[in-house]
């Protein structure tokens, strides 16, 4: 019953008629099946997190050096930003020094 109303969209009061149960044990068992597949999700599947679905965005320098050239605009900036502030870190320490 839980597949037919998931895998045909068909409505629990025609499910009930095809199966020969009434439109309330339909809608319990339904539910119970659906309780039990959320535990399993928890247990057993891996589900992306915000950060894997936005897509991972480089932003410090060590990132750009070990991986992949830049994707997309916004990681060129951050490059391209971070270079700049490590330019501008070392020529301060250089300074201090002197």
């Amino acid at each position: 019953m839980f597949l037919t109303i998931c895998g045909h969209k068909e409505v629990q009061r025609n499910v009930g008629l095809r199966f020969g149960q009434t439109q309330e044990t339909v809608n319990h068992k339904f539910f119970e099946v659906l309780r039990a597949t959320d535990l399993l999700a928890c247990d057993y599947i891996k589900t992306p997190t915000t950060q894997e679905l936005r897509g991972v965005v480089r932003y410090h320098l060590s990132q750009f050096e070990s991986g992949p050239p830049p994707r997309n605009k916004q990681e060129l900036f951050n490059r391209y930003y971070a270079f700049l502030y490590y330019i501008i870190e070392r020529t301060f320490r250089v300074w201090k020094k002197k």
